[in-house]
Formats: C-alpha cells, sequence, structure tokens
C-alpha cells in the first residue's frame, strides 16, 4: 500500500512483503498502515504518525513487526527515515504498542506475545527534533510465530 499526502512531511506506506529470512515456524500475516504525516515539520517526542494493523487467521503464538529502514540504535524497533529527495534529510521514528516489547532477532523490530487474530502497533516520533520537508518512505513487515 503506498499513500501521498501533501503536506510538509510527506510519508509514503508500503505492505508487507515475504521474506526469504523467515523461518519454518513463521508465517506472514496481512499488514495494513494508516499513515497520518504531522502538519510540521518540529515534532515532538512520542507523536503518532502512523497505525499499523496485523491479520493473521491460522494459529499462532504472537507477531514479529518490523521496518524496512536504517537502525537509529541499539534498541530494538527505532529507525531512521531518509528522505526521497535528499538522502540527508532524516525522520527519526519507532515502533510501539501496548503489549509489544523489543525483538532480539536479527530483524530489530517489536514482538507481541498474543493469538489473537488481530494486533496493531504504532509507528511514533523517536525523540523532539525538527524535520526537514521531504517524501520519506515507510515499510511495514510482520510474521506471525506459529507452533
Amino acid at each position: 500500500m503506498k499513500s501521498k499526502i501533501t503536506l510538509p512531511l510527506l510519508i509514503v506506506a508500503a505492505l508487507c512483503l515475504p521474506t526469504t529470512q523467515a523461518q519454518a515456524a513463521e508465517a506472514v500475516p496481512e499488514v495494513t498502515l494508516n499513515i497520518h504525516p504531522p502538519q510540521e515539520t518540529k515534532l515532538r517526542d512520542g507523536t503518532v504518525i502512523g497505525y499499523g494493523r496485523i491479520v493473521f487467521q491460522a494459529a499462532h503464538s504472537g507477531y514479529l513487526a518490523w521496518l524496512n529502514a536504517q537502525k537509529s540504535a541499539p534498541t530494538p524497533g527505532r529507525y531512521v527515515l531518509t528522505g526521497k529527495r535528499d538522502s540527508a534529510h532524516q525522520l527519526r521514528v519507532r515502533l510501539a504498542g501496548e503489549d509489544w516489547s523489543g525483538e532480539s532477532k536479527d530483524r530489530g523490530g517489536i514482538v507481541s506475545t498474543t493469538s489473537a487474530t488481530r494486533a496493531s502497533f504504532q509507528i511514533v516520533i523517536d525523540g523532539n527534533q525538527q524535520a526537514a520537508a521531504d517524501e520519506y518512505v515507510i515499510t511495514a513487515n510482520a510474521l506471525a510465530i506459529v507452533p
């Protein structure tokens, strides 16, 4: 899913894609992003700029979610989005949500241990920052942890 919004900060969203890293005990669920680009370039820590929704009908014990972006810290779930028009433009974001915690595998995302068929997470601004107006692409991925 890609969406374009004409605002000072333009954020484009993309859907989950299967990866070759998926292990036998994992399955690819449906992921939907709903992005709300900020109206201003002065951004406050914790401001929600988007929501991700994961849906998986088969039996599972949890979900992994991550972004296809440069990691901004050794802490899982924190990323740097690079401007499409100018690679010097950067936007720091993190994944958050109730009942989600840091995931320690190579993906560096977040994990939720739920058997619910639906789960959601947030994409939030990571730290107070002055962002440059640009187009920032967000690609989210998820895996369901299956028995």
